[in-house]
């Protein structure tokens, strides 16, 4: 079983593209073989450029392995719950609307009561049927509820305003978190460790990341006669991990674009080979047996020219 090893940051070096990530833990080790895992290391991590180092009597390291993971995000379960409540917000500024028209379908009939009972009333007032009491109280009865009415619809207007603000902040609220979330992805490090005794030992991890960077701030200033310039730094991360009060290192150089460790050539080493001497070629200056040397020929030609 897998040992979990928590190693904080303990000190950084920031490079211009980049930055080297140090993390120490101490561990007790029993005797034996075991892996020990080091979880959450950001993305960003490259794997390339992990190095564990392990320093204890009766320890010794055996090999390094790292691995991408995904796990589960908080912000993926904050987004369910945000949704969750933007929607009960919709829910209630629909069930709102829906009481507003049911009001407003109530004050339709009353209107359309008020002009029906108004005929009849002012034919029966005409014919004696009705006197003017009735009349005044029919209408006293539709003018309070239709008041009654308006009233309602006002507080109901006032309190959809009020759901629709709230449903405007869970929508924000939900987008925000949206956007932060992301897959919930980490680097691990599991280095099998083996301890011939009971010992206690600590463990460095280094990695590069990505999303880091600085550079130089200078600030003049003159009084009188005196120039003062002070030298300072910015330091830019977006690593994905929160760097804490360690030792900074700024470096002026770039780290290596390729962290692993190179091919060697095989170099053969043996007895040298003796190496024969090649024969000398002699030239000839005599002439060709069975001829005439080219001087000879040439004098026998022009003797034979003189004499035809």
């Amino acid at each position: 079983m897998a040992t979990e090893l928590n190693a904080p940051i303990t000190a950084v070096t920031v490079f211009r593209d980049g930055a080297r990530v140090v993390r120490t833990g101490v561990l007790e080790l029993t005797a034996g073989l075991r892996p020990v895992v080091v979880r959450d290391l950001p993305a960003s991590a490259d794997p390339a450029s992990v190095r564990v180092a392990v320093r204890g009597r009766d320890a010794a390291l055996l090999e390094v392995e790292v691995n991408r993971e995904y796990g589960a995000d908080p912000v993926r379960a904050e987004v369910v719950r945000l949704r969750s409540e933007a929607e009960s917000c919709r829910d209630a500024v629909q069930a709102l609307q829906d009481e507003d028209a049911a009001e407003q379908a109530r004050l339709g009939f009353a209107r359309h009561l008020s002009e029906a009972a108004a005929t009849a009333l002012a034919r029966a007032v005409g014919s004696g049927r009705a006197g003017r009491d009735e009349l005044a109280q029919m209408a006293d009865h539709l003018a309070a509820s239709t008041a009654s009415a308006l009233e309602r619809r006002r507080d109901i207007a006032v309190r959809k305003r009020v759901a629709e603000r709230e449903l405007q902040a869970a929508e924000q609220r939900l987008a925000d978190a949206e956007r932060r979330a992301d897959p919930a992805e980490f680097t691990e490090v599991t280095a099998a460790i083996e301890a011939t005794a009971d010992t206690r030992a600590e463990i460095e991890v280094a990695y590069h990341v990505s999303g880091a960077s600085w550079q130089p701030l200078y600030d003049l200033g003159l009084n009188a006669e005196l120039l003062t310039v002070s030298y300072l730094a910015q330091v830019i991360q977006r690593t994905g991990e929160d760097w804490p009060a360690v030792p900074l290192v700024l470096s002026t150089t770039r780290r290596g674009q390729h962290s692993e460790l190179p091919e060697l050539q095989p170099w053969y080493v043996s007895r040298r080979s003796p190496v024969g001497r090649r024969p000398r070629r002699g030239r000839r200056f005599g002439a060709p047996r069975g001829g005439r040397s080219a001087s000879q020929g040439a004098a026998g030609r022009s003797a034979d020219r003189r004499a035809r």
